[in-house]
């Protein structure tokens, strides 16, 4: 059995185990976003609770819908299950990766323990490659208990300001105690970064050169930079701080987030690199190099060591899909990209490409070929 079938054949096996173990409670789950969401870029994401108590002023979550902090309803067994049960989803390791902390703080003292929960059911079962970005203060005895759960888990720990961190982060913890936090995560041995996101004009690039340096020195491994995004709201929140951004809002319409500022981005990185700082180009690159692994599936690759791209052959590739009751025309297997031909009458689940993605790590094409 080729290693797609057999990921395929590990999926169906660990739904139906948590199934029967859940019984009826299992209903939830199957019923939950979380088992049908396409991934992001960086993975699934993961909530262990929608809204954020500390509602940083750059903060777009609330623009999302989520304005309340809410802790998520399912276990940690549910989490799995719906996980498991999502189709575009490829169990680890070198599967799809998974990312705690797009819509809440995951570390936050009143959910941490349900991130934990999430984090060691997930390992025990789909054994997903995990991330968690935070800007809590965390201990060394709390870091260890992490490590412990998943001792490759990737670790982002978000500093944007140190000067400026009471008008832009006011409910947040001191960056000071951040950079404690990334001495007790490193010296667990937890793989940690630095997270410059969002890169802020005027402010996260002047102060970019000192963040970056202390951070290494407190044992980051690197830095991603992230652009800025920004709502009306968001805008609005910024000026009465004191950050006014050169940008046409006309382009802003509802809730709808645009990227600004990019060269601020660039500039952080230019930065970091005359540091020697180790440039994350993603959060995804980050994680995979935490759990030892490799892709290039997306352009901003190769990430981690070529060496280590799973082995995939036409034969592995025809093999999943023939289970799945799917013909192709033709299989195209190269060192960086997949490109599958299928009729063009063919019905092709969209997560189908998904899943090869996620076990290749290399890019997949569907073509569609005339009769």
């Amino acid at each position: 059995m080729g290693i797609l079938l057999e990921r395929f054949t590990w999926k169906v096996d660990v739904q139906k185990y948590l199934k029967d173990l859940l019984e009826d409670r299992g209903a939830r789950a199957l019923r939950d976003y979380h088992a049908r969401r396409k991934p992001r870029p960086c993975g699934i994401t993961v909530h262990p609770a929608t809204g954020c108590l500390y509602r940083c002023v750059y903060c777009y979550v609330a623009d999302m819908g989520f304005r309340e902090f809410k802790p998520y309803p399912l276990t940690g067994l549910e989490i799995a299950l719906a996980l498991a049960s999502n189709p575009y989803i490829a169990p680890g390791p070198v599967g799809s990766l998974a990312a705690f902390g797009s819509v809440t703080e995951p570390l936050l003292k009143t959910i941490r323990g349900k991130t934990l929960e999430y984090i060691e059911c997930i390992a025990k079962t789909i054994k997903l490659s995990c991330q968690i970005s935070t800007k809590e203060y965390i201990t060394r005895e709390f870091a260890s208990a992490i490590r412990r759960l998943d001792n490759g888990l990737s670790i982002l720990v978000t500093i944007v300001s140190i000067d400026r961190y009471i008008d832009l982060e006011p409910l947040a913890p001191n960056p000071k105690l951040r950079l404690e936090s990334i001495s007790n995560f490193s010296s667990e041995g937890l793989h940690t970064v630095l997270f410059l996101r969002p890169a802020i004009p005027g402010i996260s690039d002047k102060e970019a050169y000192d963040i970056i340096s202390t951070a290494l020195d407190h044992g980051a491994r690197g830095v991603i930079v992230g652009s800025l995004r920004v709502t009306s709201s968001i805008m609005d929140k910024l000026r009465v701080v004191g950050v006014d951004i050169e940008f046409n809002r006309s382009r802003l319409r509802g809730g709808i987030q645009i990227t600004v500022s990019r060269d601020t981005k660039d500039r952080i990185v230019r930065i970091a690199r005359e540091v020697g700082a180790t440039v994350y180009p993603s959060a995804c690159s980050a994680n995979v190099e935490a759990h030892g692994e490799a892709c290039i599936i997306c352009p901003y690759g190769p990430c981690g060591s070529l060496d280590k791209i799973p082995e995939i052959s036409e034969s592995d590739i025809r093999e999943l899909l023939e289970s799945i009751m799917l013909k192709t025309r033709y299989i195209e297997v190269g060192e960086r990209s997949i490109v599958i031909g299928f009729d063009k009458e063919a019905r092709i689940p969209d997560w189908v490409k998904y899943f090869i993605e996620a076990v290749s790590r290399r890019m997949v094409c569907i073509r569609r070929v005339s009769s």
